[in-house]
């Protein structure tokens, strides 16, 4: 399955035709604002995002078929809706300076994703309250001389995953 996209639902897993293919990892400590294109409501574009002075955004290529992305509207106890995210991703041999910034970024537990599907639409998660790592692997292979990572990030937002255009991303989002 591709990216399928309903009103209260976004499911993503990685094949040919649609999925990830590019994972951005931010700490949400150092951004300081967004704004939005009309107004702060569901199906608004974010048109601005402003970092702190000096911050990195790190980019990771996933490995084929080993990202999910799901949304689901929930309604907690006291009768408000939100929306539940998730987003899983397994990424290869890093170089050790990119593996300290991973691990720094899981250590905040405080993390703002932007996303890349394989036809080009961006998306972001964690704007609101960022996301927790709710799940994290590592594995060593020493005879061939990789590394692998899975993580799996959760947060809870007001809002759906909010698109970013392509002009955006290229203005914003530096390594």
């Amino acid at each position: 399955m591709s990216c399928l996209f309903t009103q209260n639902l976004i499911y993503c897993h990685d094949f040919i035709v649609g999925g990830i293919n590019q994972v951005y990892l931010a700490n949400k400590s150092e951004i300081t604002s967004l704004t939005f294109d009309t107004g702060d409501t569901m199906m608004s574009e974010v048109q601005t995002l402003v970092p702190l002075s000096g911050q990195t955004w790190y980019e990771f290529t996933v490995l084929p078929q080993t990202v999910s992305a799901s949304e689901k509207q929930v309604n907690s106890n006291n009768g408000r809706w939100f929306f539940q995210k998730e987003l899983s991703f397994t990424i290869d041999y890093l170089e050790p300076v990119k593996r300290s910034a991973l691990h720094e970024l899981i250590n905040s537990n405080n993390i703002t994703v932007v996303f890349k599907t394989n036809v080009g639409n961006w998306f972001i998660m964690g704007e609101d309250f960022g996301c927790k790592v709710s799940d994290y692997n590592a594995t060593t292979d020493i005879m061939k001389g990789n590394n692998q990572y899975t993580i799996k990030l959760s947060t809870t937002g007001k809002y759906q995953m909010r698109n970013l255009s392509t002009s955006f991303v290229e203005a914003n989002i530096t390594v």
